[in-house]
């Protein structure tokens, strides 16, 4: 547009027109240049809002796929994951159930509590290799899913046998842990979970019947 007003101008530049017609292609370029910012600014507007809509669809997937409280994935997040991996290689499962946290609750309130998720959630991430997956299934119950579990289970037993200050509360740490692994072709997502959870509550009763 500003090309072809500049040529325009000049044509009538050379024709010599009269003070009025100057006035009228003065108004028309003012116009133009009037609706050309319009246009920007709207265009620019338009910018924002699918930025901010791009940011507002990132937190509602972060909240959907994330536990609010410790930032882990959440079970949908897990099992997705879960069911994608076996799709191509082995992978194992540990689900990790904390021991006695019903009496946190109800000795030092729940806020406490919700501090021992989160300190058990921070020990689980730095106890794992960077591709495996640290979710927080619901309540006091955790998983972690690793493609290479060589000595994992014994790192995150001990990891999670502690006796911790939260505050002004001493609150003891200690979960059972279990493990299944699962192959491409033979197991699903969810029997893998349900073979760890099984293997989880044996390890549970069995420290159970040792006290």
């Amino acid at each position: 547009m500003a090309v072809t007003w500049a040529a325009a101008i000049g044509s009538m530049i050379v024709d010599d027109l009269s003070r009025r017609t100057w006035s009228v292609i003065v108004g028309a370029v003012i116009t133009t240049a009037l609706v050309v910012g319009r246009q920007v600014f709207a265009f620019r507007h338009i910018e924002e809002l699918l930025r901010e809509r791009d940011l507002l669809t990132a937190r509602l997937t972060e909240q959907a796929y994330h536990d609010a409280l410790t930032g882990l994935a959440n079970r949908a997040l897990f099992m997705n994951r879960l069911t994608e991996s076996l799709a191509t290689r082995p992978v194992t499962v540990f689900l990790i159930d904390l021991d006695d946290f019903k009496p946190v609750n109800d000795s030092f309130g729940h806020a406490t509590g919700d501090q021992l998720l989160v300190e058990v959630a921070s020990r689980l991430r730095l106890g794992v290799h960077p591709e495996d997956t640290v979710a927080r299934l619901g309540g006091d119950e955790f998983a972690v899913l690793a493609f290479d579990p060589a000595g994992l289970f014994d790192a995150l037993t001990a990891a999670l046998n502690d006796t911790l200050r939260l505050g002004d509360a001493e609150v003891r740490l200690r979960a059972s842990v279990g493990t299944a692994t699962g192959r491409p072709g033979r197991d699903d997502a969810d029997s893998v979970l349900h073979s760890a959870d099984m293997a989880m509550y044996a390890v549970k009763n069995a420290a159970r019947a040792v006290r």
